[in-house]
């Protein structure tokens, strides 16, 4: 092969690999890991025990539940044990039945103690091992493989981080500093975000935490109580369901406030169903779009740009629809 030319490759990529570390100066590896005497010492101490069939709450009755997790079941004497009879062509031998409880179950009314299991303190004074010895994460994701990074990942792991950084450091201060992470544009499970409620109460939306009602400074529930008396269009009651916007904003006194089309008013306009991509993909071109300006070297035109981004919610009506109204709420922005 001459010195110019290059073997030939194929086209896939191959197989991904995605890499997570945190880096640390006061290591000698520039990592966050320990150190082979340390790996040492901590393989002398007990692993953690974990949580066994003994440790969990009996079932009284003996039965496999098959119904909520807190309610315990039995068998109804009262209905016995049938086997469905098939009939068979003829000259050919009928398959014997096949072993089947067909039991009903009924609940009993019993519900198991709320059970947290907490394991025992270490033997002899001694500190359990820890889970990790490496902050280090590496993953193979894609079809058939690892799932792709996500934020459950990211906290499993910095949380195995902090343990070992305050075996490391006993009297330090950790500072993480995530830098081209998904965890920036994460939020928690129950974080008030507009864009991901239903107009109307239940469905697939997250349950979010309680608030403050900005209009009139009392605490506002987002799920609906137990006590109260609401229903859906099926007469079901809406206990323990996601308020949605309409009845958030009606709370809050804002739906008058909303721009009605044919007497109705909107959930989520056009102009607010743009995907969280394309507005990701406007803002970065919009900012290099100011750096650009800015690097020119002409008095006062950086001040003159307006990023298209900015120019959107500028002249973008701020009660175009129910989204737009609740996402601009205080409580929401922070």
């Amino acid at each position: 092969m001459r010195d110019s030319e290059q073997p030939l490759r194929g086209k896939s990529r191959g197989r991904i690999v995605h890499v997570s570390d945190f880096i640390i100066e006061s290591t000698d590896s520039g990592r966050l890991c320990l150190t082979a005497d340390q790996i040492l010492a901590q393989m002398e101490l007990p692993v953690a025990p974990t949580e066994t069939a003994a440790d969990a709450p009996a079932n009284p009755s003996g039965n496999t539940p098959s119904g909520p997790p807190d309610i315990a079941f039995e068998p109804n004497p009262e209905v016995p044990v049938t086997s469905a009879k098939k009939k068979t062509k003829k000259g050919k031998k009928p398959k014997p039945p096949k072993e089947k409880n067909s039991r009903k179950l009924r609940a009993t009314g019993r519900t198991e103690a709320d059970h947290s299991w907490v394991p025992p303190p270490a033997p002899n004074g001694t500190k359990y091992r820890l889970p990790s010895f490496d902050a280090c994460r590496i993953i193979y994701p894609g079809a058939n493989h690892d799932p792709w990074w996500d934020m459950p990942q990211l906290i499993a792991q910095t949380r195995h981080a902090i343990q070992i950084f305050k075996y490391i450091y006993p009297d330090g201060v950790a500072v993480f500093i995530f830098d081209c992470s998904s965890a920036h544009e994460a939020f928690a499970s129950d974080a008030l975000i507009a864009h991901k409620m239903n107009r109307g109460p239940g469905g697939a939306q997250p349950k979010m935490h309680d608030t403050i009602n900005p209009t009139t400074g009392e605490p506002q529930q987002m799920v609906w109580p137990s006590n109260t008396s609401a229903t859906d269009a099926d007469g079901k009651s809406l206990t323990g369901q996601a308020k949605g916007m309409e009845q958030a904003l009606r709370e809050r006194q804002l739906l008058s406030s909303l721009d009605a089309k044919n007497g109705r008013y909107v959930g989520v306009c056009g102009n607010c169903k743009k995907s969280q991509a394309a507005r990701d993909k406007a803002a970065k071109e919009a900012k290099a779009r100011e750096d650009e300006i800015e690097g020119s070297g002409i008095e006062g035109l950086s001040e003159r740009g307006v990023s298209e981004t900015e120019a959107e919610d500028l002249t973008r009506s701020r009660t175009c629809c129910m989204q737009r109204v609740l996402s601009l709420q205080p409580d929401f922005v922070a």
